[in-house]
């Protein structure tokens, strides 16, 4: 068995076909200009989780608009719960 050559293509193409954002992502279309944003409406609340260090929480600053992330281990020390 051979190995195929590594193959480089450029090709002019139509975007897009379809555009689908998922569980949290919006897609707002506006002209030929698609946004994707995080659709923090669309989330689950949960009660638990398994992994404080590993698991993170997304911020939203509505003065700036930005969305940040932060570990459940930081939060709590930042709001100084032990």
């Amino acid at each position: 068995m051979s190995d195929f050559p590594d193959v480089k293509l450029k090709a002019l193409v139509t975007f897009p076909g379809t555009v689908i954002g998922g569980v949290g992502i919006s897609v707002v279309k506006s002209g030929n200009t698609y946004t994707f944003k995080l659709d923090h409406n669309e989330l689950n609340p949960v009660s638990a989780v398994a992994s404080l260090p590993t698991t993170y929480v997304v911020l939203f600053d509505a003065v700036t608009g930005l969305y940040s992330r932060i570990s459940l281990t930081n939060l709590k020390t930042v709001l100084g719960i032990p």
